[in-house]
């Protein structure tokens, strides 16, 4: 956000942060400590598998907080898995990231389309710290308009609709 408000033609009043499934978190988590933000939307929000553990005095939050701020990504600490396919459509003789088959025939399906220069592949980066990620007990810090657009038969890893209502609510 600090480099596009430098950009000609933005707005830094009108700052909008925008998730998809797993980014979705991050996208909430950013909303709730950046008021800069203007406006967030969550698609399909991969949230979590069960609803947050309490967090009466917000540390979790802020645990979760501290390491977004941090932004950096540490090949000594942190665990890097790839590259490797986002969709990939036999799981046994190559596992992918997404592995339900309506991921593969909509990833397969749009990547296939001209121009759009989609390449099937991916990098994960998953942080080594000790703070288990629950970005729903961010939600109450969240101060911007905010649209959730939560599938009722999700069937992506850790898209929990009850979960995402319970962060939205």
């Amino acid at each position: 956000m600090s480099f596009a408000t430098t950009l000609d033609g933005v707005d830094p009043t009108r700052i909008a942060v925008w998730g998809d499934s797993f980014s979705s978190g991050a996208a909430l988590v950013v909303a709730a400590l950046d008021d800069r933000v203007a406006a967030l939307v969550v698609q399909v929000p991969a949230l979590g598998e069960e609803l947050p553990p309490d967090d009466p005095d917000g540390s979790h939050c802020e645990s979760m907080q501290q390491m977004v701020r941090s932004g950096a990504i540490d090949p000594a600490k942190d665990e890097i898995v790839g590259p490797m396919p986002v969709v990939w459509d036999d799981q046994d003789r190559r596992p992918s990231v997404l592995k339900p088959v309506t991921a593969f025939r909509w990833f397969i399906a749009y990547g296939n389309r001209p121009d759009t220069h989609w390449t099937n592949e991916v990098t994960l980066v998953r942080p080594k710290r000790p703070v288990q990620w629950y970005p729903g007990l961010c939600a109450t810090d969240v101060s911007c308009p905010t649209m959730f657009v939560v599938s009722p038969e999700d069937e992506m890893p850790r898209a929990t609709p009850a979960v995402a209502r319970d962060a939205y609510e």
